[in-house]
């Protein structure tokens, strides 16, 4: 660019340098700049198979500011990690040992444990990065009750408190007593017990209520731990979403972080944490509901007690903000539910101003971000609680089946029998003959009233009156009545011979007592006709 000079009675012509021309940068720009500053600000630490899983939930959620490690003991799962995940690092516990060597922990707390010291000084070192990073907040996922989280989260919580990080947050889910066994739950109980007092905040899932849930509604067990694994990372996505906006009355990071702090005996305190958006004129109730919503939380999400309450109201750039009715009606309504007067109340909000990617948060939409804490438990507390329904439900549930098994076991089922009368009582009670049972050589004689225990078949038959042949064809078998008439056709010609036997004896006795007027043949016949009768009586019995 040609920049005309005057001097003194001459005008000389020079070069000069293009001058640049000053643009203020767009919203965009600016808020870019804006969020740079908080890259890095929390760590998402994934202990044992659990964490796994919620960290490849984080990853379909693309957070943002996040820094996302997974210690596990079990090769398979990382290597899926690594491949589909580039950007998360893996630790894999105790590669080189003899008693885990990739293979996971078995159960074994102690054996992670000693896996883990094989990489301390690495994550030691990890750790010292981030926190010259500016990491202000260090999220450990696990679950209690099994091998490799349990092992870790001791551990590891204490090199996060030499670091530096200014809080750390456990995510953890406790055991089912249903599913798992007694030893398993107590473990976790024991390890719980330890770690409230090496974190700051603990958020606590009870896998019991997925059960207890499944029995309200038929949903199969993997998309309720999918939710589980989601909740959890929508934790972290509240962290975010306030990170992200900048509203006209702004809540912070560190607004959120001082809420989670210990007791005043050093203990983690117990707190809910989520978001939810809510529509139309029920929008306030709508979006605390789904914010708080946390039917498998300890206490199936229950907030009585509590007694601190951060709220972060968001509406619709465009929309007009909340009102201050919908305001007092929001801590009326989680007053309502924790039973308490609030003693800690933070109020930020406003018309977003920045993009939300949740396709819901349009027109009159409202988004909540809610952090509710101070509760008047601890978090093992909570879970003892929960322990305590847990075993009576397992107690009674124990005494049904204690119950039946003794009604099953006194329920016999009774032999078939067939009804008869006996002529000589005058009001014709009924007795029971029990047929034989299938295969056997002879029938047999129940308890009645009017037949003594070893009494012949003959005396037993005398006293009872058959029922015609049709009951019994209808009560009994084919093949059991073909073997039975097999059985009585035999007992029939053994008779038959025995008759014929009784009969000749009577003859010759007849000859020898009988006067000398009566022929043999007359003697003979007179015996022939007590025999008939005699074998009439059998023939009934048979024909039953």
């Amino acid at each position: 660019m040609k920049k005309s000079m005057f001097r003194f009675g001459q005008s000389v012509t020079v070069e000069s340098e293009q001058v640049a021309e000053h643009k203020p940068p767009t919203f965009s720009e600016a808020y870019e700049q804006h969020l740079k500053a908080y890259e890095g600000r929390l760590g998402l630490f994934c202990l044992g198979g659990q964490g796994s899983h919620i960290a490849e939930e984080v990853v379909k959620l693309n957070f943002r500011f996040t820094e996302i490690v997974v210690l596990n003991t079990d090769l398979k799962d990382n290597s899926k990690i690594r491949e589909l995940n580039p950007d998360i690092r893996v630790f894999d516990i105790g590669k080189d040992s003899y008693e885990i060597s990739g293979a996971g922990a078995g159960g074994r707390p102690e054996v992670a444990e000693q896996g883990f010291a094989e990489v301390e000084d690495e994550v030691r070192k990890m750790l010292l990065d981030f926190r010259e990073k500016k990491m202000q907040a260090a999220f450990v996922t696990v679950g209690f009750g099994g091998g490799t989280g349990t092992g870790l989260i001791a551990p590891f919580l204490k090199l996060c408190r030499e670091a530096g990080i200014a809080r750390t947050i456990v995510l953890g889910t406790m055991p089912s007593l249903t599913m798992d066994s007694i030893s398993t739950v107590k473990l976790a109980e024991a390890k719980l017990e330890e770690v409230q007092g090496l974190c700051d905040g603990i958020m606590l899932i009870n896998n019991e209520w997925i059960y207890a849930y499944s029995e309200k509604e038929r949903v199969p067990i993997s998309e309720i731990m999918d939710k589980i694994n989601l909740r959890q990372a929508l934790t972290i996505g509240s962290f975010i979403e306030v990170m992200l906006s900048r509203a006209r009355q702004n809540i912070d990071l560190n607004d959120l972080l001082s809420f989670i702090t210990p007791d005043e005996n050093n203990i983690a305190r117990l707190f809910v944490l989520g978001k939810g958006i809510g529509r139309g004129e029920n929008r306030v109730i709508e979006s605390c509901q789904n914010a708080l919503d946390a039917f498998y939380l300890v206490g199936h999400g229950d907030i009585s007690g509590a007694q601190a309450l951060l709220y972060h109201t968001l509406t619709v750039p465009g929309k007009g903000g909340a009102y201050p009715d919908e305001l007092i009606q929001l801590v009326d309504y989680i007053e309502e539910c924790t039973g308490t007067v609030l003693s800690m109340k933070k109020l930020g909000g406003g018309e977003a101003d920045y993009e939300c990617n949740d396709p819901e948060f349009t027109d009159d939409a409202m988004l909540q971000v809610l952090l509710v804490t101070n509760f008047d438990k601890t978090p093992l507390e909570a879970f003892r609680a929960d322990l305590k329904l847990e075993q009576e439900a397992a107690a009674k549930k124990e005494a049904e089946k204690k119950r039946n098994r003794e009604k099953r076991s006194t329920q016999k089922t009774p032999a078939p029998t067939v009804l008869v009368e006996k002529e000589e009582i005058a009001n014709k009670q009924s007795v029971e003959f029990t047929m034989p049972e299938y295969g056997t050589k002879e029938p047999s004689i129940i308890d009645a009233p009017h037949v003594v225990h070893g009494e012949s078949e003959r005396t037993a038959a005398e006293n009872l009156q058959p029922m015609p042949p049709v009951t019994k064809n209808g009560i009994f078998p084919a093949e059991y009545m073909v073997e039975y008439d097999a059985q009585e056709q035999r007992r029939a010609m053994e008779r038959q011979k025995a008759q014929k036997a009784s009969t000749q004896e009577k003859v010759e006795t007849t000859q020898k007592e009988t006067p000398s007027s009566t022929t043999p043949t007359e003697a003979n016949e007179e015996a022939e006709k007590d025999a008939s009768k005699e074998g009439n009586k059998y023939s009934g019995l048979l024909n039953s």
